[in-house]
């Protein structure tokens, strides 16, 4: 029969349309890629203006000073990646690398991963293994307070402030607006992979990103569900109230 014994791989030219296929691949992935950054940009700059226009003067710490203690100092800080990059421990030639998720599975520096039954219940572990008491001198750099909302709607109900440890333990606090309730979060850093995983003392939903994600003024989240469901959702940084930032100068002005 006429072709037997000639493999795909051998037949003339068949490298390069291998390679084209390749080629259109990442080019479509690319393009991709720049449409969602472009609209998650879109939907964060639209969230902290509302954040701005609907909490002028909105100082969670001081309405709920029982949970001060999770401040550790100016919680609305920006981490950068250079000063959170050293701060837990990597070098500082060594650069971050997003997280990004789609319906297909997890990006972790343009590689494509699964998420399925051992990457989620990895994303558990290491959402556990911040619960553990944390020393009293243990020191924080704060890493932001973010609005959690859905990528493409809904308006911002949902609040978490982060901070993390040398150790690469993350604390803070988890507040919903809607409910008024307040929830305490621990989680931890893979410092093999920068992989970020935290959840409330609810234990569900599990949040993961990647530690770079934590320093972008917006950035792809995946929550796992008790029932097994995966939902992609986004980290928005909101800015320091206007008002709170401008009480601050004044007292440091007196």
């Amino acid at each position: 029969m006429p072709g037997t014994g000639e493999r795909p791989s051998q037949l003339p030219g068949a490298g390069d349309r291998r390679d084209q296929i390749g080629q259109n691949r990442d080019e479509r992935q690319q393009q991709n890629k720049q449409q969602r950054q472009e609209q998650r940009q879109t939907r964060g700059d639209d969230i902290r203006n509302e954040f701005q226009d609907n909490h002028p003067r909105w100082d969670f710490w001081k309405d709920n000073p029982n949970w001060a203690r999770f401040r550790y100092n100016r919680p609305y800080r920006w981490a950068t990646w250079a000063a959170l990059g050293g701060w837990v421990g990597y070098g500082g030639s060594d650069g971050g690398y997003g997280y990004d998720y789609s319906d297909d599975g997890v990006y972790v520096d343009g590689q494509e991963y699964p998420v399925d039954e051992q990457y989620t219940e990895q994303a558990a572990t290491l959402a556990q293994a911040g619960t553990a008491p944390q020393p009293d001198n243990t020191e924080w750099m704060p890493l932001g307070v973010f609005a959690l909302v859905q990528e493409e709607k809904g308006q911002p109900t949902m609040y978490l402030q982060l901070a993390i440890s040398k150790q690469g333990i993350v604390s803070g606090t988890y507040f919903n607006s809607t409910t008024n309730q307040t929830l305490a979060v621990s989680g931890s850093l893979d410092r093999q992979t920068q992989r970020v995983a935290l959840s409330t003392e609810k234990k569900t939903p599990v949040l993961e990103t990647g530690i770079e994600n934590l320093t972008q003024d917006q950035a792809p989240a995946l929550l796992y569900f008790k029932d097994g469901q995966t939902q992609r959702w986004l980290l928005v940084r909101l800015p320091e109230p206007k008002e709170a930032t401008q009480g601050q100068a004044a007292g440091q002005g007196g």
